[in-house]
């Protein structure tokens, strides 16, 4: 009996060996020179992934260009992945050759269009798993895909600390494995660390220049495009000449504005003394040699990879100031403005140089009303409320090319520091636009503060790119089942990964189903959003004695993790 039983198991993984292939730190990395020396957006992802493998396996890749002739990587006959394949298939043309005929089309056709594919190479007889993209921020989104997909790296490690899993004995793929990446819904979209103030003190700029160290930008830069973002406003009011901006750039990522930075100017510091001159009515003259230098500025700094915004608005984000004017008079004067940069851009930087204005606050008004009017070469931007509910999509979306949303906001009334806007939310909001909008052009996340909203971040740029295909069939709850999966089970170090991921998914749904949450009103309530959750859950877990009730930004930092331990203890305590 014994014997019989033996030959099962013996059946069984032959059967599942038949199936899999391994990859481990000997497999080799084979980059073109163009891409790794030439290509600097490229050259820094490929760092990156250079330490990435280091974590998974505990050993750097064996670096080769594309004169490399590729051998078999095993020594102990089992079937091994030998080489890996990063960069542009224009670059490489060897690995497009490799791809099955139904998968090339989705793998090299369109705009960031990428895959991850194991393949079985003829020629050499060996097994080599192919990331490679279309375009330079393709063949970025694939080198990060394996990171994510396979070495299990969070994209927002930096602040999740979720930096991969220590793979001594190698990881095992099925030869089937095959993630294809078709060109995304939305073909910009943004980051935006608005009010970014956790971050702060703790990574200043040494040179105060800038309200984050290069190092924390290039952290958020990087992070951007590991979630597959393309496009960064880089800071609430960053001067047009900043070392950030040309960091975004370098890095591979087209910059842009919010709604008050109109091209670049940094109007919170326009000079007081001369602060009644900020008016078009009378001193147009003022506005336009700060607006036209700062586009200059801007246009210079970020590499000509920009889409500037363009609108009238005062200083310190105050409604465009408009003497003595009716609202329609006021949308007349925008109207002028907006025109003329229109006008300021083309003739500078040519037609096709990309124009956005936000219809925010009184501009949705103006324009609902007829009063404000907007050149066709200019893409709106509708906008949310503060807690990513977009009122105007019914009226506006089909003249609409792109939405500013929050997952957090920073009024003194919202959130910001702990979780706001529930991926139910952001599915269902951007959803809707996309099916209504003229085109699905512009997305521009507000993340204010980044690390205390990482799941709706993650959702809500999941949905960007994949749309329906995000989390198998764009179902916000499954994508949030994936997520604590990650976040807690695997962090914390639990195996029993079926048991618990259901349970703390629930958690956040009851979390964002907090009256004073789903409201955006939770700024002064997150000490009872944390014991309503926990007390019904885990009896044992007591945090009520910190000092949480303070209200300054160390405590108030630091009260997120007693939250994070709580999901955490459910593991143990269920």
């Amino acid at each position: 009996m014994m014997a019989v039983w033996f030959a099962l198991i013996v059946l069984i993984q032959h059967c599942w060996s038949q199936n899999q292939v391994l990859l481990n730190g000997d497999a080799v990395l084979v980059v073109s020179d163009a891409d790794r020396f030439a290509n600097t957006a490229f050259n820094l992802t490929y760092k990156d992934f250079i330490i990435d493998f280091y974590n998974a396996f505990g050993i750097a890749p064996m670096l080769q260009d594309t004169a490399y002739t590729p051998c078999s990587a095993s020594f102990t006959g089992i079937e091994t992945i030998s080489t890996i394949y990063l960069g542009l298939f224009e670059n490489n043309a060897y690995p497009a050759s490799l791809l099955p005929n139904h998968n090339i089309n989705s793998c090299v056709t369109g705009e960031e269009s990428h895959c991850i594919m194991v393949v079985y190479d003829d020629k050499y007889q060996i097994y080599s798993l192919i990331a490679m993209g279309n375009d330079t921020r393709a063949a970025i989104f694939a080198a990060y895909s394996i990171s994510e997909l396979i070495f299990n790296v969070d994209p927002l490690y930096r602040f999740s600390g979720i930096n991969g899993i220590y793979y001594p004995d190698g990881i095992y793929l099925n030869k089937s494995t095959a993630y294809i990446f078709p060109p995304p819904l939305f073909q910009y979209r943004a980051l935006f660390n608005n009010d970014e103030d956790l971050l702060g003190d703790a990574f200043a700029d040494p040179y105060g220049e800038a309200v984050h160290s290069g190092t924390m930008y290039n952290w958020l830069f990087e992070a951007t495009l590991r979630m597959k973002g393309n496009m960064m406003i880089v800071g609430t009011i960053p001067y047009p000449d900043e070392i950030s901006i040309a960091l975004a750039a370098k890095r591979g990522l087209i910059v842009t504005d919010h709604h008050f930075d109109l091209l670049g100017s940094n109007t919170f510091r326009f000079p007081s003394s001369i602060s009644n001159e900020w008016l078009w009515q009378t001193t147009p003259s003022v506005a336009a040699f700060v607006w036209k230098a700062s586009m200059d500025a801007l246009y210079a700094n970020s590499r000509g990879s920009v889409a500037f915004s363009v609108g009238y608005r005062g200083l310190n984000d105050y409604i465009g100031p408009c003497d003595g004017c009716t609202e329609q008079q006021h949308g007349m004067i925008i109207s002028q403005v907006i025109a003329n940069m229109s006008d300021w851009i083309e003739k500078q930087y040519g037609a096709n140089t990309e124009k956005i204005t936000y219809l925010w606050s009184e501009g949705i008004t103006y324009f609902a009303d007829g009063y404000l009017t907007v050149p066709d070469d200019v893409s709106i931007i509708l906008t949310d409320n503060g807690n990513g509910v977009i009122k105007d999509i019914d009226d506006f979306a089909n003249v609409s090319e792109g939405i500013y949303t929050h997952t957090a906001m920073y009024n003194y009334n919202a959130n910001q520091l702990t979780e706001m806007v529930s991926p139910f939310r952001h599915f269902r909001e951007i959803g809707r636009f996309a099916a209504k909008s003229k085109k699905n052009k512009y997305a521009i996340i507000n993340t204010s503060d980044l690390k205390p909203c990482i799941l709706s971040t993650m959702a809500v740029f999941c949905y960007l790119y994949n749309g329906n295909k995000c989390a198998g069939n764009g179902d916000p709850r499954q994508f949030m089942v994936n997520w604590c999966e990650k976040h807690y089970l695997f962090k914390y170090g639990t195996t029993d990964s079926g048991k618990y991921q259901f349970q703390i998914e629930q958690l956040y749904e009851r979390y964002y189903n907090i009256s004073y949450v789903e409201a955006g009103r939770s700024d002064n309530n997150i000490a009872n959003a944390i014991y309503s959750i926990s007390d019904s859950y885990v009896q044992d877990i007591k945090v009520r004695n910190h000092n949480i009730y303070k209200y300054t930004l160390y405590n108030v930092y630091h009260c997120l993790m007693p939250f994070r331990k709580i999901m955490a203890k459910l593991t143990v305590t269920q």
